[in-house]
Order: C-alpha cells, then sequence, then structure tokens
C-alpha cells in the first residue's frame, strides 16, 4: 500500500510538473475509432501517458513532456488491429487530433506544437527526426515510453540501446 501511494503521488508530481490535469485526460472504449483492444487499449494508452509525464520532468522538459504526453493520448486511437498498423498514427493526427481542438486550446497548444504532436505520434513508421529537429524530444519520449510498456507482451528483455534517454 505504501509502494502504491507513493507511486501515485510521483506520478501526480510529474503531471504537475508538465502542466497537466490528468482529470482532463480521461480515456474511454468509445473513443477509439475502429479497433477497442486490450494490447493498445486503454491500459496501454494510460501507461504511456504516464511514462511520457515521468520522463518530462526527469529530463527537465516541462512543455515537451506535455506534448509528448498529448500525443500518447490519441496515439493508439485509431488502430484497425493489434499488428502491425503502420498507419494507426498518421489515422491518429488525421482524425483523433482535430476531435479534442477544445482540450487543446485549453492547454493553449500552438500551432507549431500541434505539428509537432502530430509528428510525434507517426512515430512507427520510421524516426525520421534527428535529435537536433525541433520535436524530436517529444517523439522520442513518446517513442521510450510506447517501448517502456513492451512488458505488456511478456517480453523479459528490452533492449536498452534503442532507447534514446538514459532516464528511460
Amino acid at each position: 500500500m505504501k509502494y502504491e501511494i507513493m507511486f501515485m503521488s510521483n506520478i501526480l508530481r510529474a503531471c504537475g510538473y508538465i502542466g497537466v490535469n490528468p482529470n482532463d485526460f480521461n480515456i474511454t472504449f468509445d473513443m477509439f475509432e475502429y479497433h477497442r483492444s486490450v494490447m493498445h487499449g486503454i491500459g496501454h494508452v494510460y501507461r504511456t501517458m504516464i511514462v511520457c509525464a515521468l520522463l518530462g520532468e526527469k529530463l527537465h522538459k516541462s512543455r515537451d513532456g506535455f506534448l509528448a504526453f498529448c500525443g500518447a493520448y490519441i496515439h493508439d486511437l485509431a488502430r484497425r488491429n493489434d499488428d502491425m498498423d503502420s498507419n494507426h498514427g498518421m489515422r491518429a493526427a488525421t482524425y483523433c487530433f482535430p476531435k479534442y481542438m477544445n482540450l487543446w486550446k485549453k492547454y493553449e497548444l500552438t500551432n507549431e506544437e500541434s505539428r509537432i504532436i502530430c509528428s510525434a505520434v507517426q512515430h512507427s513508421t520510421c524516426e525520421w527526426m534527428r535529435p537536433h529537429d525541433r520535436g524530436y524530444d517529444v517523439m522520442a519520449m513518446l517513442k521510450d515510453a510506447d517501448a517502456l510498456d513492451r512488458c505488456r507482451f511478456g517480453e523479459t528483455e528490452l533492449d536498452t540501446n534503442l532507447l534514446r534517454f538514459s532516464p528511460s
């Protein structure tokens, strides 16, 4: 019980650091456009969001952590299946991102930040951004957070050489 309280307080602290009220980011099955998955469903999305918040705090990149958190919020909502669906990120950017404009306005997303989120959610096709590019850290946090949730597949070994940040 003590560990759970400590874990929750770390999550809430990280959300506060990146400027997020977790109550604004509820996820329901009806948000998923095509496929209501367990593998890439509500639990996975929440875990990815949490890791983005924790990375944002750990890396001292509050706004980039927030943008990665927003990307995690929509990144799997447009999956058509649990297999290799290389276009799910593009569909999320195209069809899901606009559905949450009121939420993005509440958090005062700029046009550039909106483009960065939409680019980051397309992380499954290739890593076309480089460390010096604006938006790279957002994409990298989202990719690391997504990769760290591989334990849900029963994978016991994670190739840490593929992670982009040492805190990951």
